[in-house]
């Protein structure tokens, strides 16, 4: 787990690490006593099937996702 103070903490998953954006009181926190309470959002597995076709990306992906689940 990975503590951010700024709005680019999110792309910490880009490497697979659950990461957090903090208020600055917050940050202080974990840096001066090593840890933070946070807790770990539900998960849900989507499973695409076939192969994309021409020019689909993942973000294509996502913004149909967004529309199935709302």
């Amino acid at each position: 787990m990975m503590v951010g103070a700024d709005s680019h903490s999110c792309t910490e998953g880009a490497i697979g690490a659950y990461s957090i954006g903090v208020g600055s009181t917050d940050l202080a926190f974990a840096m001066a006593f090593g840890w933070v309470w946070a807790r770990v959002p539900e998960t849900t597995r989507i499973n695409y099937v076939g192969e994309p076709t021409g020019w689909v990306s993942g973000k294509d992906l996502e913004r149909y996702r967004s529309l199935v689940f709302r």
